[in-house]
């Protein structure tokens, strides 16, 4: 196997060569593993706050977003609304512990200390927030405001601290609208993806108060909600139950096409896993090519080098080299070649990867990128493979030359 020892010495004769060739396979490795290992990172982070959300809670919204799924771009999700009838409806179904309204108020004027912006507030009922089934929902300042109060507010971390210029403190003054709300509560900061949350910027009131505003502006019709939460009780199957709220509403509502959309923890990982899907798809063509076109270039290289040490096989072939060992020459040379473009595309993908979770952690966005080590396993015998098969077509031809043509050769 002495004849094996030739291949460093191959490679490094044409070294120039070998690392065009092998900047392909790098590329194509870090893409694949890059964007494999963010694809996890999302997924854990996404798993993560589903775990928060509660597989236990369903939403409810108007409008059909499941209808627009798989139709393309150019298709008009199917409209609808909610009503308080729809919620008197949903409490009678079995298994549901209690349903928590919502009604967002249309943008409106938000004034403190001089400074205006224009937010679009949440009307709320105080049993989404005193019940505990989301425990991310607690103030860190204050309280909680009761269902029965008036011209009270309670606020986002970041609305606090970041919106105006001054921060908001418990019992400052807003004014929504013109008229003076008390901040009887700050929230503790949620975060999520890109460093925040929107809750972190909600203002929310009780829902009595957005119920006053939207009725006397005439914003929005009589009775009408934005958004239904849903508690489960524990033994019962969310998705179950999700299926016969479907089923209320439908006949509620007499139409055969849904316009609402029942949201449980499962439903939105199906619809982030679509999406997820689609972009690994892309982003993997994208490999793919890459890596086809290292293939190519592998070869080429392979059968250069061939041509170029014609005169060098027929002498190996002369002193009793078979068709098999220079074969298995030429193939092993290839698959090293690709396995050292593998070995440094997964250093500068840990590289790159490492960047990344430190930037996130520096800049609170949220996401980090996950590389297991069977990624990485993975990622280098792909790396050998691609230099395997690309190499046997060269590797095949040198092992059938003729040793008197291959001394001949010039």
């Amino acid at each position: 196997m002495d004849y094996l020892m030739l291949i460093p010495i191959n490679i490094k004769h044409r070294s120039l060569r070998s690392w065009l060739t092998l900047l392909g396979i790098i590329v194509g490795v870090i893409a694949i593993v890059v964007m494999i290992s963010l694809g996890d990172g999302l997924k854990h982070t996404v798993t993560k706050q589903l775990e928060e959300f509660g597989p236990q809670n369903i939403i409810i919204l108007p409008g059909s977003l499941k209808s627009m799924i798989g139709m393309g771009a150019q298709y008009r999700p199917q409209q609808g609304k909610l009503y308080e009838s729809d919620v008197d409806r949903i409490q009678r179904i079995p298994g549901i512990v209690f349903t928590s309204r919502m009604l967002i108020v249309p943008k409106c004027k938000i004034r403190y200390k001089g400074e205006e912006i224009y937010m679009a507030p949440a009307g709320m009922e105080s049993n989404l927030f005193t019940s505990g089934i989301m425990p991310q929902y607690s103030p860190a300042k204050g309280r909680i405001f009761k269902d029965n109060e008036k011209n009270v507010v309670l606020i986002g971390h970041d609305f606090a601290y970041n919106v105006f210029d001054k921060p908001i403190n418990v019992n400052s003054y807003i004014y929504i609208n013109d008229k003076k709300y008390r901040v009887v509560g700050i929230m503790k900061k949620i975060g999520g993806m890109s460093g925040s949350s929107g809750d972190d910027q909600m203002i929310a009131i009780p829902y009595s108060t957005a119920r006053d505003i939207v009725d006397d502006l005439g914003l929005m019709g009589k009775n009408e909600i934005s958004a239904v939460y849903v508690r489960v009780a524990d033994g019962f199957d969310p998705e179950d139950v999700a299926d016969r709220i479907e089923f209320e509403l439908r006949s509620a509502h007499k139409v055969k096409e849904d316009d609402f959309t029942v949201m449980t923890s499962e439903y939105i990982m199906e619809q982030i896993n679509t999406i997820l899907g689609v972009i690994t798809i892309f982003l993997g063509t994208i490999a793919g090519i890459s890596l086809l076109v290292s293939a190519v270039g592998v070869s080429n290289t392979m059968f250069t080098a061939v041509l170029e040490r014609t005169k060098e096989i027929g002498i190996m072939k002369a002193l009793g080299a078979k068709n098999h060992q220079i074969l298995m020459l030429f193939l092993t040379e290839s698959a090293m070649l690709c396995g050292l473009g593998g070995l440094i595309g997964l250093v500068l993908s840990f590289l790159l990867i490492y960047g990344f979770n430190y930037v996130s952690v520096m800049f609170n966005l949220g996401v980090e990128a996950i590389m297991t080590p069977w990624l990485a396993v993975g990622a280098f015998i792909f790396s050998l493979l691609i230099g395997v098969v690309a190499g046997i077509s060269p590797a095949w031809k040198a092992s059938k030359f003729n040793p008197v043509d291959a001394l001949r050769y010039e």
